[in-house]
């Protein structure tokens, strides 16, 4: 039980210098809005990809009722809800509920496989940074 309260202390802790450096939250800020117009990008892509009648303020729309519903976990990566969501969506705008789930799921593979990749690519670098120690 004391563990997990110091534990628990240790992150609050981390939690409110953190908010307290400037330095790093200019950065934090930063990298999340630079990774939200990244996922924008594909996202337009994709959902270009898949059905090219759909406009660019569409797909902004598409954009944004995404996050919103991964805003809300109810199960561990929102499985089968943020697709419902995202079909539900695109139903509304008047395109198949379909669409909606096929954009959900090509946009999670696409995710997968850029982590994998990155994964990699980081543990290259952090070998070839001890093989110069």
């Amino acid at each position: 039980n004391n563990y997990f309260i110091s534990r628990f202390n240790k992150l609050i802790n981390l939690i409110l210098s953190s908010l307290y450096n400037k330095k790093f939250l200019k950065k934090f800020i930063l990298l999340v809005i630079l990774i939200h117009i990244i996922e924008f990008l594909i996202l337009t892509q994709l959902v270009t990809t898949i059905n090219e009648k759909i406009i660019f303020q569409e797909s902004y729309i598409i954009f944004i009722g995404n996050i919103l519903i991964d805003i809300v976990n109810f199960i561990p990566q929102n499985l089968i809800i943020s697709e419902i969501g995202l079909g539900i969506i695109t139903d509304k705008m008047n395109y198949n509920f379909e669409l909606g789930i096929l954009i959900k799921l090509y946009l999670r593979f696409i995710i997968f496989f850029a982590s994998v990749f990155l994964a990699i690519i980081y543990n290259i670098y952090i070998l070839i940074i001890e093989k110069e120690k």
